[in-house]
């Protein structure tokens, strides 16, 4: 892996701020990545983060022409709120496996992890297809939101505080 980013966003929304402007830098992932063991680092009592959060994620940098109603991926809808719809829910791109694993709540079991990493087309572990997401026209998404997502995964894709038990 190379080239971390210090992350986009700001403090009052805990750094999970997405859109565009000037492109960070972030981290290039290989399919030597794509079965890495994340969730050790999170401690999921104080670090949670819940599937409504991470609307701030999709809006800027998903939705507008692509994700949504009339746009060119409108069959995976990220308009908020978005994140329950994700979880368990077949990808379209492969058949090995849902796009938000809610049951082993490992990222390396969840296709959305690996789109947004690029890892999505790696051969014999996950077999899908098409362009890392967001699409090339925007910006990758900083590692800081990328993890985000990660550490909801791995706390358990809760999609709101009020349908989860701390």
């Amino acid at each position: 892996m190379a080239d971390q980013d210090s992350g986009t966003g700001s403090e009052s929304d805990g750094g999970l701020e997405g859109g565009h402007g000037e492109c960070p830098p972030h981290q290039h992932y290989t399919c030597d990545d794509a079965t890495e063991p994340v969730c050790a680092k999170y401690e999921c009592e104080s670090d949670i983060v819940y599937g409504d959060q991470l609307d701030n994620i999709w809006t800027p940098n998903c939705v507008d022409g692509c994700h949504e109603p009339g746009g060119q991926w409108a069959d995976l809808d990220l308009r908020a709120p978005a994140s329950a719809g994700l979880i368990n829910q077949p990808s379209a791109q492969t058949g090995l496996m849902n796009l938000v694993d809610g049951v082993t709540t490992l990222p390396s079991q969840s296709y959305l992890w690996h789109k947004l990493r690029g890892t999505h087309t790696c051969p014999d572990l996950v077999g899908g297809a098409g362009l890392q997401m967001p699409a090339p026209e925007g910006c990758q998404l900083t590692d800081t939101l990328i993890e985000a997502v990660e550490r909801w995964i791995c706390c358990g894709a809760c999609p709101s505080p009020e349908e989860c038990q701390p």
